[in-house]
């Protein structure tokens, strides 16, 4: 039988969704800058940074 409940999944296709759903992912950015000046990003960018113990990112730039 496999995986127990694999055939019981249902996805909507995005022509199926209603109106009032909200879409799996959020809109794209078309910008680097936009999205580098983002909050989350910095924020991950930082957190990248932190970990790591090579120096690789050392003297690179963000949008690197």
């Amino acid at each position: 039988m496999g995986i127990a409940g694999k055939g019981n999944r249902t996805s909507k296709t995005k022509t199926e969704m209603t109106n009032n759903e909200i879409p799996p992912v959020g809109p794209a950015v078309n910008n680097d800058d936009e999205a580098l000046a983002s909050p989350f990003v910095k924020c991950l960018l930082r957190l990248i940074r932190t970990q790591d113990s090579f120096g690789l990112w050392e003297g690179h730039s963000d949008a690197e």
